[in-house]
């Protein structure tokens, strides 16, 4: 040990959780953080491995619930789609009451079905109508209107309601990631409030209190020509940063159709955001989406005054208009140059 300083250290791993200490720099090692003390080196090993544990564990049982929850979510819609298919089915009774009424003067009482021919389609095919004997012909296409009414009505109301369990399926889908995304105590207990608001953790789980970490804390970025970059870190800071934080001007990104965080590039009076900033916004962007590690990613992006939220909408679920979109891909590199306060062991 001739010639080596001594220098406790701390040995992280690829999430910037400490995995080993030692009392000498291991120079080998990329990932360390220098401490002061032996003592507050034991320390800061020890408090952060035991919080590194109960993040863990609140993962995995805020992430049990969810899934439990796109389970049901899926099975519901594949029930509704189902119905929709079947109410589908009866729109051919509206054909069967034209064609009936059209041909009322033809058809006597009493019979079991007619064949008529079917003007609607191509070639006009013969179309065999079963009937009611019991009925008159006139009567037997009231009823198969009636039926059409019914089935039509069926399928307005299953067409709503799959959109609705779609919606929902999406917003969990969104916490599930925020789950995953999330690096801090603080951070879960703030999806752990969303989800018992929303009602999908029975309240008489222990409600989270109030933490240092439960005000609004964006990721904040500088792009290369300046610009600050905000992204939500979960749904409720997605509704705060979009809906409250943001101004008109300003631009709104997200990625299309799939999990992410919502990214805003504050607008500098008297400036243009150039198309650099958009790229390097829309970059980070995609490294804050559920596709992170494809090919790429389509970013749509548009200013806020075109962003609303539907009166009802769970949070961080919103609609926007008169966009523009920017594909591209995840870089690491660059997300770890532009992040504000920048800590590369937090990517």
């Amino acid at each position: 040990l001739d010639g080596l300083h001594f220098r406790p250290c701390l040995l992280l791993g690829p999430e910037g959780m400490p995995v080993d200490f030692h009392c000498l720099p291991l120079t080998m090692c990329s990932n360390l953080s220098l401490s002061g003390t032996m003592n507050e080196t034991l320390d800061a090993y020890y408090t952060l491995k035991y919080s590194g544990n109960r993040i863990r564990q609140k993962k995995e049982y805020l992430g049990k619930v969810m899934k439990a929850h796109l389970e049901r979510c899926n099975r519901k819609a594949g029930l509704q789609e189902e119905q929709i298919q079947g109410a589908s089915r009866l729109q051919v009774c509206r054909t069967y009451g034209e064609l009936l009424t059209a041909n009322l003067y033809r058809l006597e009482n009493g019979i079991s079905h007619a064949t008529l021919e079917d003007y609607s389609r191509e070639g006009n095919p013969l179309v065999e109508i079963p009937l009611d004997p019991s009925l008159s012909p006139g009567a037997n296409a009231k009823k198969y209107f009636k039926e059409y009414a019914k089935a039509r009505n069926i399928l307005a109301k299953a067409e709503a309601q799959l959109e609705k369990t779609r919606q929902e399926a999406l917003y969990i889908a969104n916490v599930l990631f925020d789950i995953e995304e999330a690096n801090s105590l603080a951070e879960l207990e703030q999806i752990q409030k969303e989800i018992m608001t929303e009602g999908y953790l029975k309240t008489n789980v222990p409600r989270p209190k109030a933490a240092p970490g439960d005000e609004f804390c964006p990721d904040r970025y500088r792009s290369s020509d300046g610009f600050e970059i905000l992204v939500g870190r979960n749904n409720r800071q997605n509704d705060e940063l979009t809906l409250h934080r943001a101004s008109s001007k300003d631009i709104w990104m997200h990625a299309r159709n799939i999990p992410g965080a919502h990214v805003v590039v504050k607008q500098d009076p008297g400036r243009e955001i150039s198309e650099t900033t958009l790229r390097e916004a829309a970059a980070i962007a995609a490294w804050h989406s559920r596709y992170r590690n494809s090919g790429g990613v389509s970013i749509d992006y548009t200013q806020i005054r075109n962003v609303k939220k539907p009166t009802g909408a769970k949070p961080g679920m919103v609609i926007y208009h008169r966009f523009s979109t920017l594909y591209v891909r995840s870089d690491k590199d660059l997300i770890i140059k532009l992040k504000e306060g920048n800590d590369p062991h937090a990517f």
